[in-house]
């Protein structure tokens, strides 16, 4: 799982939202590493929503990491005058990343698991199939992603 995000006080990640639009807002705790498994979980409302766990079974350079592309997202911006979306697109940001500097890399197996909580239900959000994890720390920023369909813009 690979998300930008800012660290406001040790041990805990929020991901950061375009500005305007409904965000849930959890925080994600650093779980132990325990014989090379590592765990986290994001909580929300005191409830566990994720939980990811990996194994970092063997050390990697980072040119052994799979590519990041595509990094999808939805952005919905509602409107001000009535319940539906202003703007609807789909953003593809690997155009907008720069290169990863990859501080450490580890090759190993790793599963999701998503659970419902009152913020909403995300259990259909889980994997269809496990493949081979890689669990990396790297720093890297953001531009201006490309929008590959805007939605609304194609109704009018």
């Amino acid at each position: 799982m690979i998300r930008p995000c800012r660290v406001p006080s040790e041990g805990t990640n929020v991901q950061p939202a375009p500005a305007g639009s409904p965000t849930l807002w959890a925080p994600t705790c650093t779980g132990a590493t325990i014989g090379g498994r590592r765990t986290r979980r994001t909580v929300h409302g005191g409830v566990p929503i994720i939980t990811i766990s990996s194994t970092m079974r063997q050390p990697i350079p980072a040119s052994e990491l799979r590519s990041t592309a595509p990094a999808w997202r939805l952005k919905l911006i509602p409107r001000a005058d009535r319940p539906e979306p202003a703007i609807k697109q789909l953003i593809d940001g690997a155009s907008a990343t720069t290169p990863l500097d990859v501080h450490v890399a580890y090759r190993g197996h790793g599963t999701v698991h998503f659970e419902p909580s009152p913020a909403g239900d995300f259990t259909a959000l889980a994997p269809i199939e496990y493949r081979e994890a890689f669990y990396f720390e790297a720093s890297y920023s953001e531009g201006f992603a490309t929008i590959v369909p805007d939605y609304l813009a194609q109704e009018e």
